[in-house]
Formats: C-alpha cells, sequence, structure tokens
C-alpha cells in the first residue's frame, strides 16, 4: 500500500524533474530540390487558397476537413482557416512574403498552440530550386510540451516530407 502510494506520487515528480532537460523550443526542418524556378514556385505557397492542393493536413488526412480564408488573395495578411474533426481547428496567416525568395507564416492551433513556419527558395542551377520548410515553436515551461518538442522532428519531419513531395509532384506536374 505505501509503494504504491509512493509510486503515485514519485511519477509525477519524476516527470517534472525530467523535463527540465528538454528544450524549451524546437525547430524541424525539411528541404526538396523541384525542377523549376523560384518564381514558379511560389505562387504555390504565397496564395493560401494554393496549399490544400499540396499540403499534408487534407481530405485524406481528415475527411471532415473544411476550409475557409480571409484577408487578401495572397501574401501579408492573407490566412487560411480549418475545423475537422480528427485534425482540430486552426489558422494560418502569412506574416512576410519577399518574392520569390522566402514567406514566414504563423499557425495557431486548437486556439491555443502557436508555432511559426518559413520557407526559402534557393536557386539551385537554370531550372532548379531547393525548397527548405521549417517550423519553429516554444513549449514553455509545461513538462508534457517540453517532452513532445524533443519528437517534433520525427512527427513533422514526416508531415514536412510529404508536403514538399507534393508540391514537387504538383509544380512539376506529374504524380
Amino acid at each position: 500500500m505505501v509503494i504504491g502510494f509512493l509510486i503515485l506520487v514519485c511519477i509525477p515528480i519524476i516527470f517534472v524533474l525530467a523535463s527540465i532537460f528538454f528544450p524549451a523550443k524546437f525547430e524541424v526542418k525539411r528541404s526538396i530540390e523541384i525542377e523549376a524556378k523560384p518564381a514558379e514556385i511560389f505562387p504555390y505557397v504565397n496564395n493560401m487558397r494554393n496549399w490544400i492542393q499540396w499540403t499534408p493536413w487534407n481530405v485524406e488526412v481528415d475527411s471532415t476537413i473544411e476550409y475557409s480564408f480571409s484577408g487578401p488573395l495572397q501574401g501579408v495578411g492573407s490566412q487560411q482557416i480549418w475545423e475537422a474533426d480528427q485534425i482540430g481547428s486552426g489558422v494560418m496567416t502569412i506574416q512576410e512574403s519577399v518574392a520569390p525568395d522566402s514567406l514566414q507564416y504563423n499557425v495557431i492551433f486548437n486556439a491555443n498552440y502557436e508555432m511559426d513556419g518559413k520557407f526559402v527558395f534557393t536557386s539551385i542551377g537554370t531550372n532548379e530550386t531547393r525548397v527548405t520548410w521549417t517550423m519553429m515553436g516554444q513549449t514553455g515551461f509545461a513538462p508534457n510540451r517540453k517532452i513532445m518538442a524533443s519528437l517534433m522532428d520525427e512527427k513533422m519531419g514526416i508531415d514536412r516530407e510529404r508536403g514538399l513531395k507534393n508540391l514537387k509532384e504538383l509544380v512539376e506536374g506529374f504524380e
């Protein structure tokens, strides 16, 4: 009885103490080469309505997803808003758009978790571009979020890779 009580008390304490050693922020970065010039790829990212053609979070992942859009058609202030049963709800807003070199955006998931994203388009030949997609976020001091941050590269990296592959196929025109 006493041992069971000690275990119940010690596990949460160990969990909180262990989280001290986990990072308070995370960064997930993936890249792909696409056979196109940066100016040919940039519109697929700069227009939130175009994201639904290549994003890894679509009806294949959650058939209940519904999108709406706000603000300008493209560039700074353009917003994508979504609601879905499995992946939740969110708002994504373009914060900075430097055509055709880079784009930064902010995402708020389920009204309480915020992350920033960035695309960088680098010419690596006459008709080839390296597209780098980065996601960054703060975990704060919540032990569960700090521990989850240590898994973000693996979990979110898969989504970035799938999204970049979809973007490549869309831009290059093959499946």
